[in-house]
């Protein structure tokens, strides 16, 4: 997957999970967001929640509009020790969204 220039990355809380949410130029015209969500086993965020993160994230960052392609969904479960010791289950979903319309500043020399 190609890198890209990261633009801003940030996370934010949505319940129990907390969402990371990284933001990439990837060419000419084109955006990725990447979201990475880390909740208990027993939650999860949702579908809808999720692409409105990546909505928002890209129309900040001047998406033209709100139509996306998902080019990545993972979902895998992880184990993780807390403080007391307790071993407890975690969700970890990563989710890439790609969005155009990048526009890019072009300055014209008078």
């Amino acid at each position: 997957m190609a890198q890209g220039k990261t633009l801003d990355i940030w996370s934010k809380w949505v319940g129990n999970s907390q969402v990371e949410i990284r933001i990439r130029k990837i060419t000419r015209g084109k955006l990725v967001i990447d979201l990475t969500e880390f909740s208990p086993q027993d939650t999860e965020v949702g579908r809808v929640t999720l692409n409105k993160l990546a909505i928002n994230a890209a129309r900040f960052f001047g998406a033209s509009g709100p139509d996306f392609c998902v080019i990545r969904d993972y979902l895998t479960d992880r184990k993780a020790t807390r403080g007391d010791g307790t071993v407890v289950g975690i969700h970890v979903r990563q989710k890439s969204y790609a969005f155009a319309g990048f526009p890019e500043k072009e300055w014209v020399q008078a």
